[in-house]
């Protein structure tokens, strides 16, 4: 009888992580990372919101971090979740084969919403992402029944 090999060893959250597609992986680590960095004493977050005078002096990381930069709460959570959701469900299924249209889309309103902040004073552009997947998300899965807090249902247009 041959030796036997001793099962691998299996990590189920890091086979999670691994399996999600590259551009909601990115929003998702992104936004735990610029989230939680700031919760822990890390890095102080006014190094992290868009701030146009410092991105004059290269500070170039403020015009991604914005993007992603939240207080760590329940809304924290609940957004990272529907986000991820939706950015899952868009990259795997809208964009399937098409990464780059689906980075495009990402980029094309990050830019909108990077020239509007400059004129409204924002800071903190992170409820402009997650709505702009929303809005794509609910173009395309208008018709699908959501299930929220507690069991109530409803169409999401």
């Amino acid at each position: 009888m041959p030796p036997q090999t001793p099962p691998q060893a299996r990590n189920e959250l890091i086979e999670w992580y691994q399996s999600i597609p590259p551009i909601t992986k990115a929003i998702f680590t992104l936004s735990i990372a610029t989230t939680v960095a700031p919760a822990l004493g890390l890095v102080n977050p006014y190094q992290l919101i868009l701030n146009w005078t410092a991105i004059s002096k290269l500070q170039l990381w403020r015009l991604i971090t914005s993007f992603f930069l939240n207080k760590l709460d329940l809304g924290f959570a609940m957004n990272l979740y529907f986000s991820y959701r939706q950015s899952l469900q868009l990259e795997n299924e809208v964009f399937v084969g098409r990464t780059a249209d689906y980075l495009y889309f990402i980029l094309v309103t990050s830019i909108m919403q990077l020239a509007a902040a400059r004129y409204l004073e924002l800071y903190v552009l992170s409820d402009g992402l997650i709505m702009s997947l929303t809005y794509l998300w609910s173009q395309h899965y208008g018709d699908v029944p959501m299930s929220f807090m507690f069991g109530i249902r409803f169409k999401v247009s």
